[in-house]
């Protein structure tokens, strides 16, 4: 387990890897998930649902590979009350508000405020949550 692990639950098959990986008080991580925090940090905050199947990488070789280029490094950071949709990915240098909820089956990268309702792949700013309720 993660050193700054105050989750509610992890599932038994969760896969957390590195080091430099925050779990937040009350924060949920289910079946399957895959959370990569070996080269940059990985925050989640308190209270998020981090839905099963979901990955969350803090590094990723695409452009080594493809461009003989290094490799994309850089931290993830969930602000508090996210809610994450089954089977989406996280990739580097994301940022997402706090009360936010990123749609199942999406692919995040970029900076999200609070309260942004995210979906797509790749995904996008859908809208903003308000009291509970997803306006456009």
């Amino acid at each position: 387990m993660p050193k700054g692990n105050n989750a509610r639950f992890v599932a038994p098959n969760a896969t957390l890897l590195g080091e430099r990986l925050r779990l937040g008080e009350g924060s949920w991580v289910g079946y399957y998930c895959l959370l990569d925090s070996q080269l940059a940090s990985l925050d989640i905050g308190k209270w998020c649902d981090i839905s099963s199947g979901t990955q969350i990488y803090t590094h990723s070789t695409h452009l080594r590979c493809t461009e003989r280029g290094k490799k994309v490094v850089g931290p993830v950071k969930l602000g508090d009350h996210v809610f994450v949709g089954a089977n989406s990915v996280i990739l580097p240098e994301t940022t997402i508000g706090h009360h936010s909820i990123v749609g199942a089956l999406s692919v995040v990268r970029g900076k999200y405020p609070p309260y942004s309702l995210i979906a797509g792949a790749p995904a996008e700013l859908k809208g903003k949550l308000e009291a509970g309720r997803a306006r456009k």
